[in-house]
């Protein structure tokens, strides 16, 4: 399952889920989500907004469109190169803030690009999901996984993130918030995070805002815990066996 949300400038009326308070505003930190968009996938789409005011720079957004991923801080925003995302097919996105001058963008776990701008955020505006507050740059598909650590993860997590790694294998003291988005229930929109321990010190909810939050059944390729655990350690386990203990048994 996953929420489907409507960007106003093309359906007519915008539908996301807004925030009782604000998720991160600091240095460093890590954002990470997939995106399937339903139209043809123009720019500004933004997928999570982490803090700040809907036409204020002052802000921390995940964005996708026209084949790209998009991290906006402040003024500015790194994008990836454009790699053909297909409309209706899942996408990972994530941004990596490891400074004030060092921000990268990836799409499908890799394509990174880096920004050395000196920008900060220091906004404590509300955080939203499916869209930054203004209307026409909602996102216009379905968003799941969304997962925010206030650190910053390396190039291979990304890649495993990409894979269908579950969040949670991650750095998990640093993850501070994780909403799946996998409910089938209406009326556990407004709680939909199963780790949820935000930077503004208080637990977050959301309330759909601009009508009713449909909830699809669709979902990324996303891992359970429990199989992400054995897939990520098995492989391991498996070479440590036949590396140290296989040559005794051929030898006795």
């Amino acid at each position: 399952m996953s929420l489907q949300v409507f960007n106003s400038n093309v359906e007519g009326d915008a539908f996301y889920l807004k925030g009782s308070t604000w998720i991160l505003n600091a240095y460093p930190f890590t954002v990470s989500c997939w995106y399937r968009a339903v139209d043809t996938v123009t720019s500004g789409h933004c997928c999570v907004c982490l803090a700040g005011e809907a036409l204020n720079t002052n802000t921390i957004r995940m964005k996708a469109g026209n084949g790209l991923a998009s991290l906006q801080v402040n003024t500015d925003t790194v994008s990836t190169p454009a790699i053909g995302v297909v409309r209706g097919a899942w996408c990972h996105i994530a941004g990596v803030g490891a400074s004030a001058t060092s921000r990268s963008a990836y799409i499908q776990g890799g394509n990174k690009t880096t920004s050395v701008v000196n920008v900060t955020c220091t906004s404590t505006a509300v955080a939203r999901i499916g869209s930054s507050g203004n209307t026409n740059t909602g996102a216009h598909g379905f968003v799941a996984e969304i997962a925010v650590w206030n650190t910053a993860l390396d190039d291979t997590q990304i890649a495993d993130l990409a894979r269908g790694r579950n969040p949670q294998m991650f750095s998990l003291p640093n993850l501070i918030f994780y909403a799946p988005l996998k409910s089938t229930r209406r009326n556990s929109m407004n709680r939909p995070a199963i780790i949820n321990r935000p930077a503004s010190g208080s637990t977050i909810t959301f309330v759909p805002t601009g009508g009713e939050i449909f909830i699809s059944p669709e979902h990324p390729p996303v891992q359970d815990l429990q199989t992400s655990r054995k897939s990520y350690f098995m492989p391991d386990l498996k070479a440590y066996y036949r590396q140290n203990f296989f040559p005794l048994i051929m030898e006795s």
